[in-house]
This record gives C-alpha cells, sequence and structure tokens, in this order.
C-alpha cells in the first residue's frame, strides 16, 4: 500500500534539472526475511528496466545502487531461516544509506512513525497521472514479491523485451497494464 509521495529535489537551491518524485509504501509486510531476499532478487533482476520505464532522471545525484554486502547478506545460506529481529540485526550492520535507487534504511532500522519502502527512482512531475501510474506499478512490484519468493535471476538488460516481460509478470490492473506496455514500446530493444 502507498503511504505517502514526497517531492524532492536534490539540493533545495538548485533548479529543477535534478528533481525527482519519492515514494512510500507499507513496509510492515516486508519484515520477513524471506521476502526481504525476494525484494533485493526483484531490484537486481529488473531495476533497471523499471528506471527505464519511469525515465529516470539522470541528473540526480542522490540515486546509487545497493551496497554489495546486502547481496552476500540476503544470499547467505541461513538468512531466509531466520526471524525478523535476527534479519533486521544484520541487515542494520551494513550500514545502508537512504541515497539508494530503492530506500530499504526505514525499514531495516525501524524509524518511528515512518514503517516505509522508499522508491527513489522517479522523476520529478508536475502532473498528477504519471505520478499515479508509477505508483500503481510499484505497488504491482510490492506484491509480486510479497506473493512468491524469487529465484536468483541475474538482472535482464533494460530495454522493450524486458520490459515488456517484467509488465506481463505483474499484478497489474489492465488500464496500468496497457499505459506501461505503450511506454516499453517506445524503448530500444
Amino acid at each position: 500500500m502507498l503511504t505517502r509521495a514526497v517531492g524532492t529535489a536534490t539540493y533545495p537551491t538548485t533548479s529543477d534539472a535534478h528533481a525527482n518524485l519519492n515514494l512510500h509504501y507499507d513496509a510492515d509486510v516486508l519484515r520477513d526475511a524471506l521476502v526481504v531476499r525476494s525484494l533485493v532478487r526483484f531490484w537486481e533482476a529488473w531495476g533497471e528496466t523499471l528506471k527505464l520505464l519511469v525515465a529516470v532522471n539522470p541528473r540526480c545525484r542522490r540515486l546509487r545502487r545497493w551496497p554489495e554486502a546486502l547481496r552476500a547478506t540476503v544470499e547467505a545460506p541461513d538468512f531466509t531461516t531466520l526471524d525478523w529481529p535476527t534479519a533486521r540485526g544484520r541487515l542494520a550492520k551494513l550500514g545502508l544509506t537512504k541515497y539508494c535507487d530503492l530506500n530499504l534504511r526505514n525499514l531495516v532500522h525501524d524509524v518511528p512513525d515512518k514503517p516505509t519502502l522508499e522508491v527513489r527512482v522517479l522523476p520529478g512531475a508536475i502532473h498528477a497521472e504519471p505520478i499515479v501510474r508509477a505508483a500503481q506499478l510499484f505497488a504491482a512490484a510490492h506484491r509480486r514479491v510479497r506473493a512468491q519468493p524469487l529465484h536468483r535471476l541475474g538482472a535482464w538488460p533494460a530495454g522493450r523485451q524486458s520490459a515488456e516481460r517484467l509488465l506481463w509478470s505483474l499484478p497489474l490492473e489492465p488500464s496500468d497494464r496497457l499505459y506501461w506496455l505503450s511506454r516499453a514500446a517506445t524503448l530500444t530493444a
């Protein structure tokens, strides 16, 4: 469930050239080691494709990949057998920052009044439709991650074919799927 949308700029005194939009989703349902592993695997496989679909702002400076230590932690053989407090403790030792494509910090550090997963890759927007469509896209990804454990997939090369494959795999409403498929059709193979 989307909990809030927050528009930001990299530096408050700069022009909108660095603008991005952050969406916060309820992370209570992610407090499970298996779900966190699936989330990391999903983003590793599809993150670049999602960023291409939503047209991430290349000038936004506060985006980056997760540290390699996160992947190593969630792929540890015993990680999915851990209860949430123990798994969270392991993740908390990684020094995760919010300045990445998908911010897990609020979830891992149990930030009071902010139990959210923050999607930080959306470009700034002044019209509602792209924001609402992006919220639906990431909500569908959120549902998919929770619905089934993902096997390690490896990254799909970002492009039209991977975007179409991803969009058909997500639990999207027909109108949202059509919107995103039309966006995918404009991408290069």
